[in-house]
């Protein structure tokens, strides 16, 4: 399967996928969706990134046009309820800012037929 993805984001992930189905029951059907990661704060204006993120068998991995926003790499996630959480199984390097990673928790959100995740840089509770 494959879908696109349009993201918005302040200081967020964002992912919107087109032609998929989705209940209040947030499911994520297995395959490969493509569409933009966008960072955004109240001072600056970011690029958005094409991304790229497979999802199979509770596990998912990607590629981002621009290696380090969003670095995302591989590893498992787990659905609840209306949130996503992605557990990044590789090794990082400590030179670029690892709030991009992906990784953590995020809110899952019913868009149009799309689906969009995010993610609050100053919600460190996950």
């Amino acid at each position: 399967m494959r879908s696109t993805l349009y993201p918005v984001l302040l200081c967020m992930f964002l992912f919107a996928c087109e032609g998929d189905s989705f209940d209040n029951t947030v499911s994520l059907s297995p395959g490969t969706y493509q569409g933009h990661f966008i960072r955004s704060n109240p001072y600056s204006n970011y690029e958005a990134v094409a991304v790229t993120l497979t999802f199979t068998d509770n596990r998912f991995s990607g590629t981002s046009a621009d290696p380090w926003r969003p670095a995302i790499c591989e590893g498992t996630y787990t659905i609840f309820g209306n949130t996503i959480e992605f557990l990044n199984e590789c090794r990082w390097t400590a030179d670029f800012d690892w709030t991009l990673i992906l990784n953590g928790k995020f809110t899952l959100t019913k868009l149009d037929g799309a689906m969009k995740m995010t993610k609050s840089i100053d919600d460190q509770n996950d």
